[in-house]
């Protein structure tokens, strides 16, 4: 009995994991164009992750915070048309270019 529930709950999961992953490369498909209401519910959808992404990467300063996803925000609508989804799932996608505005974050400071 437990077998068959969680093996239920496993296909549930993997649905929806697929459903939101199909969303996304609509989403970004669509902001690749330009739409700004694509942007919008898909910034919306990541944000709070990337600024738990954020803080792990020891970002703990609220204003740098906002300041670096400022940035990464201005990243993905520069570049959405090089998304490519054989590559790598949107939340990654999202989480490199964060990764790499921390790192040129941390040069430009550390010249100081």
């Amino acid at each position: 009995m437990r077998t068959e529930r969680s093996e239920e709950t496993n296909a549930a999961k993997e649905e929806r994991l697929l459903a939101r992953r199909k969303r996304d490369w609509e989403l970004m498909a669509r902001v690749a164009i330009g739409d700004s209401e694509a942007f919008g519910e898909i910034w919306h959808h990541y944000r709070r992750w990337l600024s738990f992404h954020l803080y792990q990467k020891g970002i703990l300063d609220a204003d740098q915070a906002n300041d670096i996803l400022q940035e990464v925000c201005l990243k993905i609508l520069r570049f959405a048309h090089k998304y490519d989804r054989q590559i790598a799932t949107v939340g990654t996608w999202f989480a490199l270019i964060t990764d790499n505005v921390v790192y040129q974050h941390r040069l430009k400071y550390r010249r100081l």
